[in-house]
């Protein structure tokens, strides 16, 4: 996706005086695409390697890479680091090190990562910049997928669009049961709207089953008015949560409502396309989706919600061709993975 903004680069404040430095104080930074970006930020966890490559540490979650190996140090403080804090004043100086940073929300969410490989100055200080990711950069596209599927659960899946309506449930439930129509370890997530609060319903499921199932669930329940752009946000930073690169992220969002309109409506829209397109001008950072209206106001509101460029929008009033919508959607995900 074309750039957005500016870069920023903001000082984490991590300066201390070293003796082998003559007192001159060592520099970290990190460099984020936007400021909406780095607002999310309350924590951070470190880790600190020896003879460790970033292709390898970004290969699995942050967390399971504590167990890659040669871990000599594990970093944790909140953000922004207050001044007279020392977390790296021990590390060792004048041989390689890889630094990986974990970036959290208020949350304890993961919100984005950072592997540089620094050597730390023997005879003087040295000046670090983390460069911050939201979904890690890999050597290599994905063999797999991580969908996200946002459904919407609201009275308007019923009474938008009668010769839909709860069929829909089915026709969903079908698509997903077959295993086959998705690559091998792919990994499934539910986020449904509409009845009472936006949740997710089921993460990482790795059988389409428990997805089938979870739609399935939905029967008789639709009630409420429909919340695309919570689900969208939720969704978007779930998959951002859990990126490796293992599993490319994908989002799939079938909606019949418009969400709520008036006072904030254009920011809760704003925050939804940012949970999609990540960090300014870093197209590895985007998350592919596809929207499927059932009306023409659920249209619009997806149009509102997923930024141009980021996928595709498509419209279904009929069970024929809403059948052809969730087929191109899984198309559209499968080449992204076995093209490449």
């Amino acid at each position: 996706m074309a750039a957005r903004g500016s870069t920023s680069v903001l000082s984490l404040a991590l300066a201390w005086a070293c003796a082998a430095c003559g007192g001159s104080p060592d520099i970290y930074q990190v460099e984020f695409g936007a400021d909406i970006t780095k607002a999310r930020v309350r924590s951070l966890e470190a880790l600190v390697f020896k003879g460790v490559e970033c292709k390898n540490v970004f290969a699995v979650e942050h967390r399971p890479s504590k167990q890659l190996g040669s871990l000599i140090a594990e970093v944790k403080t909140n953000y922004p680091v207050v001044r007279d804090e020392e977390p790296f004043k021990e590390l060792p100086r004048g041989e390689p090190l890889t630094i990986v940073v974990g970036y959290f929300d208020s949350n304890n969410e993961l919100v984005g990562r950072s592997c540089d490989q620094v050597t730390l100055e023997i005879s003087t200080y040295s000046e670090v910049t983390f460069n911050y990711h939201s979904i890690p950069p890999c050597p290599a596209t994905p063999a797999a997928l991580d969908i996200a599927l946002i459904f919407e659960a609201s009275t308007d899946m019923t009474f938008a669009n009668s010769a839909l309506g709860q069929a829909v449930l089915d026709l969903t439930a079908t698509h997903f049961s077959d295993m086959g129509n998705y690559p091998p370890d792919s990994r499934f997530s539910l986020f449904v709207h509409g009845p009472g609060t936006t949740e997710a319903r089921l993460k990482r499921a790795s059988e389409t089953d428990a997805l089938s199932d979870g739609i399935l669930a939905l029967k008789g329940s639709f009630s409420g008015q429909a919340d695309l752009f919570t689900a969208v946000t939720l969704a978007g930073r779930h998959l951002r949560s859990q990126a490796s690169c293992a599993r490319l992220p994908v989002l799939l969002a079938i909606s019949a409502g418009s969400s709520p309109s008036g006072v904030g409506e254009a920011a809760f829209a704003a925050e939804a396309a940012h949970a999609l397109y990540g960090t300014q001008g870093i197209e590895s950072d985007d998350i592919y989706s596809v929207g499927i209206g059932l009306s023409d106001v659920a249209q619009e509101d997806l149009f509102k919600a997923i930024p141009e460029g980021l996928g595709s929008i498509e419209g279904a009033k009929s069970q024929s061709s809403y059948r052809a919508a969730v087929s191109n959607a899984r198309f559209r995900f499968r080449n992204l993975v076995i093209a490449n």
